[in-house]
């Protein structure tokens, strides 16, 4: 193995030691961090990234110019990569989580150590120094909830529009809170062995420790196939000889890679695809001759303005009508004496109503933003 071979790059940790060790300035590392992070919040696939700015490094070994005289500042190089990148099916924008199950088991065992120290710190304030083994349990319950729900957005959202996917998600929730309120009040009645609240401490280190197994382990070894397997080419006749689609089985993956973005209208969708069918029949080939794989089609596609806080907003508002059913509970079962109950709900319901406009607002700039004189 060459000595090139052994230094490249896998990972983004890997490429800002190379940037830094290029010529010894603590700037060039901080400028490819800079870059990287751009990049990946604009939905670049972190090999694409690691990639793009590896071709900097032989320029850089060789010029003795501050890095942002050769490259200009890293926001504004990395916009500069951003139509490159789309063109060729880099930007990966999705929304629909978890895409498989160790996904799953990363985001359940997150949110176990995350609700497990906010369940911790409101113990410790409320002044308890034992409670029943329901409060230890409970982290894990509400992010295996979380994930379910995730689960079930995911896949209505592969074959329906997002509004009905966000009200087949919000019938969902509501459903799961009413079970598990049961549930609670059950369990509750049985669960009389107390242990300090401090379990919650080292839960939340077990569920952190096996989180960040999940995520690193497999990640490596599919870094080393990747190293070890030639790269397959994107042209359209490669993708058609790889997995031939017919035109119907090619619009409805098209369809469902737009959907899953989460920055594209049901409409603008619904338009792509009739253009492309169009298209695809005046010059008389199969869409999979013409666009290569659907996945690939859609993320050539640019963000359109106002879609992902719309989106935003429309969540929101399914949050404030699950909470309206509890709050309207509390006000018939007692009153409208303010009580902690009565304040929780209200309080969620006002928070989610205002979040609802802050995001219709957002969503409202954008558009006559980048609307054309």
């Amino acid at each position: 193995m060459t000595q090139t071979a052994r230094t490249t790059p896998r990972r983004l940790e890997d490429l800002h030691r190379h940037f830094r060790a290029a010529r010894g300035r603590a700037r060039d590392e901080k400028w490819a961090q800079a870059a990287a992070t751009a990049l990946i919040l604009d939905d670049v696939a972190e090999p694409a990234v690691v990639a793009r700015l590896e071709q900097l490094l032989d320029t850089l070994r060789a010029s003795d110019e501050p890095i942002e005289e050769l490259y200009g500042p890293a926001q504004h190089w990395a916009e500069e990569q951003l139509p490159r990148l789309r063109e060729q099916g880099e930007v990966t924008p999705e929304i629909a989580r978890p895409r498989s199950l160790r996904e799953a088991a990363v985001i359940t065992l997150v949110g176990t150590a995350a609700f497990s120290m906010i369940f911790l710190v409101v113990g410790l304030l409320d002044g308890a120094e034992a409670i029943s083994m329901l409060p230890l349990a409970a982290p894990l319950g509400l992010a295996l909830a979380i994930t379910l729900l995730q689960a079930v957005f995911a896949a209505v959202l592969r074959r329906r529009s997002f509004l009905v996917a966000v009200g087949v998600t919000v019938v969902a929730l509501g459903a799961l809170s009413t079970a598990a309120g049961w549930d609670l009040v059950t369990l509750a009645d049985q669960a009389t062995r107390s242990l300090s609240v401090w379990w919650h401490l080292p839960i939340a280190g077990l569920a952190g420790l096996l989180a960040w197994g999940f995520d690193h382990v497999p990640d490596r070894a599919a870094w080393g196939r990747r190293r070890a397997t030639p790269p397959a080419t994107s042209s359209p006749g490669s993708a058609a000889q790889a997995a031939p689609l017919d035109d119907h089985q090619w619009l409805d993956e098209a369809a469902a890679a737009l959907r899953l973005r989460g920055d594209i209208s049901d409409r603008r969708v619904r338009r792509v695809l009739a253009e492309a069918r169009a298209h695809a029949e005046d010059v008389g080939s199969s869409l999979v001759e013409e666009f290569g794989s659907p996945q690939t089609y859609a993320r050539r596609h640019g963000p359109q303005a106002g879609v992902r806080p719309r989106h935003r907003a429309w969540w929101m508002a399914g949050i404030a009508l699950v909470a309206t059913v509890p709050l309207i509970d509390e006000v018939i079962t007692h009153g409208t004496i303010w009580h902690p109950d009565l304040l929780r709900w209200a309080g969620l319901v006002v928070l989610a109503a205002l979040a609802t406009g802050m995001a219709w607002r957002a969503s409202r700039r954008e558009r006559r933003v980048t609307r054309p004189a």
